[in-house]
């Protein structure tokens, strides 16, 4: 696991330049990689790797290159059938210089097949390759999206890339333009997809990979326009609901899929652990991994008759495995906030991330440098209440007259709202903050016609046509929530602390398999809830007392902070309007009614205080690059060392830690 950055550039930007932007770029991000710096120059062409040694930790430094010398590499995440492709290709004549490493394989695999081998990986990657010999950089991203990457191509001349926005602000090549048109996006999705708050900033989509030609330089000095070919997809899972197997033979199939899965997602050279939350998903991840391995779990609460740390205790005692638990108290939560802002460079409102961030802490303090989770089975297998609430709204839709139907969603406040307003049966995601109505409300009207058109972009109708309406919602939950919300929350609280996240449910066989599963399986509307295929097995590995109970989640009592330790900031942030587009008199009102108890908008607050925290770090004041929360190489130490002095990004004294 490792941060990558680079420039593609054309001859006006100097080498030494190029190089002096590149470090500052990988100092912003040295939380991914204090174990080491590698960096490549060459006419146009800077590229970067902040390293955490996980695989091959002798023989695996980055930049890597071929022995020729025309392909160069960066690359974060790892490549669980690696040892296989290896003996593919050393089959086929390639010889390798390394023990074991996978970004080894990458390089040959990529001289073999082309953009064809982003295929055959099966892991998490965000990957740079620079192709010598036709000056191309080619960019790729998982299959789910799991590992980061974010570019801006800058009119065809020049290409920047990293792992995280920070170090793309940190370049001081990208304008910081505020697109205020995603306002209504965000706080109906929690998400802006592909596009970021920064005008002109896009995030590679999952299972898609890039080339950006370089420019020409002529003999004069000056320098043809680069091409860059946009996203092109490389893979999209083949299978559509089938109801050809039994249940008996699903549930099999789904427990040899996620033994092969969490099998493979134990290959690691450091030591390893598991989060265990008490609830489904996690927990038959920790059996199946106990299964093949001794690792310890750990597991975060709250002083609270709501803590789920009781369940985590029942669980690792039931398999035999050591539990390292901790609680914490809402004054940790709101100490860390501006370190969490600081990592959360870009608007993720899940209040959850800070807690994950905190149990992170708890793992590396205890010597874990990779950590398995339970991130996106909900996805896969119906674990979201919206996946009930849409099929309900489908079973309404064709017995209630639309004239009707559209008339009382229109009245209607909430999600339900949005649904019965509708003019076509829609999905608005599984983070579906609140009402289209609402948003009205707090967006200013010269810009709401145009963040309706965004907000346009994220929803879609869903076929009809095709009975499983709740598999076409956990897809665009898998395209777009996942992406670019859930999975963005887990790497940046993980790597916070430098410290290695997996995910064996998004796995690409096992997404494969649930794509074939039937709304029957993940959807059981007789008793209101979700999973069931996925408890059915879970009750077999774990306790039942422990699967069949009402989800909790994690103990967040947001709706209380926010009318008390948060109070005096919210209306702070009324006062001083900073945020272009925002309707100020609205979220006055949105403020007064939550404070008083009239009505609960803790979500919609929170997503909002969360982007005015964010747009004050990255857009006003003053910022400079912070220390890594673990101990750093020196070369490493030396990058910040250097940066410090020259690499700042706009940001303001203002921050959460003046409602202590």
């Amino acid at each position: 696991m490792c941060g990558i950055v680079g420039i593609v550039h054309d001859s006006k930007l100097d080498a030494n330049e190029a190089l002096k932007r590149l470090r500052a770029m990988g100092a912003w991000q040295v939380h991914r990689g204090p174990d080491a710096w590698g960096e490549f120059t060459a006419p146009g062409v800077v590229l970067g790797h902040n390293r955490l040694s996980i695989i091959d930790l002798e023989g695996g430094a980055q930049p890597m290159t071929t022995s020729d010398g025309d392909l160069w590499i960066v690359f974060n995440g790892e490549i669980y059938n690696h040892p296989a492709l290896r003996d593919e290709l050393t089959a086929k004549g390639h010889q390798f210089r390394s023990h074991h490493s996978d970004t080894e394989t990458i390089l040959h695999g990529y001289r073999q097949w082309g953009t064809g081998v982003f295929a055959r990986l099966e892991g998490m990657f965000a990957i740079a390759l620079w192709d010598a010999r036709k000056r191309e950089l080619i960019l790729a991203r998982d299959r789910a999206g799991i590992k980061p990457l974010t570019y801006v191509d800058l009119d065809g001349q020049t290409l920047v890339f990293a792992s995280e926005l920070k170090s793309l602000l940190g370049s001081g090549l990208v304008e910081r333009r505020f697109a205020a048109n995603l306002l209504p996006e965000f706080l109906t999705f929690r998400t802006t997809g592909e596009r970021c708050f920064v005008e002109g900033v896009r995030r590679l989509p999952p299972a898609s990979y890039l080339v950006f030609s370089a420019p020409s330089s002529a003999s004069n000095g000056a320098s043809g326009r680069g091409r860059c070919s946009g996203p092109i997809r490389y893979w999209q899972s083949p299978s559509k609901p089938d109801s050809r197997p039994t249940h008996a033979e699903r549930r099999a199939e789904l427990l040899r899929v996620l033994s092969g899965a969490v099998r493979s997602h134990l290959l690691s050279d450091v030591p390893l652990g598991v989060y265990l939350s008490g609830g489904v998903d996690s927990s038959v991840i920790s059996a199946l991994a106990r299964r093949e391995t001794p690792l310890s779990a750990f597991s975060i609460g709250t002083h609270s008759n709501l803590s789920e740390l009781p369940f985590a205790r029942e669980v690792s005692r039931a398999l035999g495995m050591p539990l390292l638990g901790r609680s914490v108290e809402a004054s940790e939560f709101l100490s860390n906030f501006d370190l969490w802002a600081y990592y959360n460079d870009d608007p993720i409102s899940d209040p959850s991330a800070l807690a994950l961030m905190l149990l992170t802490r708890h793992a590396r303090e205890h010597g874990m440098k990779v950590m398995l989770s339970g991130e996106g089975a909900d996805e896969l297998f119906g674990g979201y209440n919206s996946y009930l609430r849409l099929v309900l709204v489908a079973r309404a839709w064709d017995w209630v007259p639309n004239p009707l139907r559209m008339s009382v969603g229109g009245r209607m406040s909430g999600r339900w709202g949005d649904y019965f307003g509708a003019p076509s049966l829609r999905f608005f995601g599984s983070g579906h903050l609140g009402s289209i109505r609402l948003k009205r409300t707090l967006v200013l009207p010269d810009v709401l016609e145009a963040g309706l058109a965004a907000h346009e972009r994220l929803s879609f109708d869903i076929d009809r046509n095709d009975a499983n309406v709740a598999r076409q919602a956990m897809r665009w939950d898998r395209e777009v929530r996942l992406p670019y919300d859930v999975l963005a929350r887990t790497d940046r609280a993980t790597m916070a602390y430098s410290v290695e996240g997996r995910v064996p449910f998004l796995d690409r066989s096992v997404m494969e398999f649930a794509d074939t599963l039937p709304d029957s399986e993940c959807v059981d509307v007789a008793h209101l809830s979700g999973k069931p295929l996925l408890k059915e097995l879970a009750a077999t590995l774990v306790p039942p007392s422990v699967v069949y109970r009402k989800k909790r989640g994690f103990d967040l009592p947001v709706g209380e902070w926010l009318r008390s330790r948060f109070a005096d900031v919210g209306r702070t942030f009324i006062a001083e309007r900073e945020v272009p587009g925002l309707d100020y008199l609205g979220l006055e009102d949105l403020w007064t009614r939550h404070s008083n108890k009239r009505a609960d908008h803790s979500g919609t607050l929170w997503a909002w205080l969360v982007l005015e925290q964010w747009y004050r770090s990255w857009f006003l004041g003053r910022e400079t690059v912070r220390p890594a929360q673990v101990e750093v190489a020196p070369s490493v130490q030396h990058l910040l060392e250097q940066a410090r002095s020259t690499s700042k990004v706009a940001t303001s004294a203002a921050s959460f830690a003046a409602a202590d």
